[in-house]
């Protein structure tokens, strides 16, 4: 009898066993995968609302305060005290892979204008402008123009192939305005308006050249290492011959700005010699 129990009991267990793993199994994995994909849907959508919040933050920035960030200094920062700017892999309007920002034994100043969308185009010609009219005789100082592009779409060889295009075009714009021609005295043969044309393409022969250049990928690291918060406004930094920040500006120039950004470049150059 005792035996007959014991064997019904196997029998019932090994019955039972077969059918309770697999909708145990099943069922387990059926979880999983359900929580898996509403997991990917809602981080999802928290990314595209972070991404549409940080968006309309930065507008709603851009219209208080024009993007002016902070307010533009008068002075140099101490080299003591002074952050050097990020090394980047960089590339020109040539396609050509370069650092930025370049080291140079003749290199005394940079000025290097950021840019993440168009909106900060206009915005950097309002400092580089007046800039290169002032230093346009120096060779020891560069003038740096860096379109930051995050998109990971922007950065595929076709596109990015339009956005070099566009940059030296934009390069060759602001380089435009050749020397005039040496074999012909013109002066005698001119007339008054021709002669403000030639006066006008003479100075701008003098303008320091600006150097296009992308860096193609996330910029998390630069823009929190140079506290550039909103990317619809353009950020400008003056560099030491160490590649040190020495003094930084954002959104458009007027005239008041735009002289403590010439006074400070001598200052930096004068100091540069001592």
């Amino acid at each position: 009898m005792a035996a007959r129990l014991a064997l019904a009991s196997f029998c019932r267990a090994q019955r039972t066993i077969p059918l309770k793993e697999p909708k145990i199994f099943v069922r387990d994995i059926n979880f999983w995968q359900v929580f898996s994909k509403e997991a990917v849907a809602a981080r999802r959508k928290e990314l595209n609302n972070d991404l549409r919040r940080s968006y309309f933050d930065e507008f709603r920035e851009m219209k208080e305060n024009s993007g002016k960030l902070h307010e533009t200094p008068s002075k140099l920062v101490t080299s003591y005290a002074a952050q050097v700017f990020p090394t980047l892999d960089t590339t020109d309007v040539d396609g050509e892979s370069c650092i930025l920002p370049p080291r140079a034994d003749n290199l005394r100043a940079s000025l290097v204008c950021c840019l993440f969308r168009a909106s900060g185009q206009e915005m950097i010609t309002t400092w580089v402008t007046p800039f290169s009219k002032a230093f346009g005789d120096r060779t020891d100082i560069n003038v740096y123009q860096l379109s930051l592009v995050e998109s990971w779409l922007m950065s595929l060889p076709g596109l990015r192939g339009v956005l070099l295009n566009g940059g030296r075009t934009a390069q060759s714009a602001a380089q435009s305005g050749g020397m005039p021609e040496a074999d012909v005295n013109r002066s005698d043969l001119q007339s008054p308006a021709e002669g403000a044309v030639q006066a006008e393409e003479d100075e701008t022969s003098m303008r320091l050249p600006t150097k296009v250049h992308f860096a193609f990928g996330p910029t998390d690291e630069i823009r929190a290492s140079l506290k550039m918060s909103n990317r619809l406004t353009a950020y400008i930094f003056l560099l030491d011959e160490f590649g040190k920040v020495r003094w930084r500006a954002t959104g458009n120039a007027d005239d008041i700005e735009s002289g403590y950004l010439i006074k400070c470049t001598q200052e930096l150059l004068e100091g540069s010699k001592s």
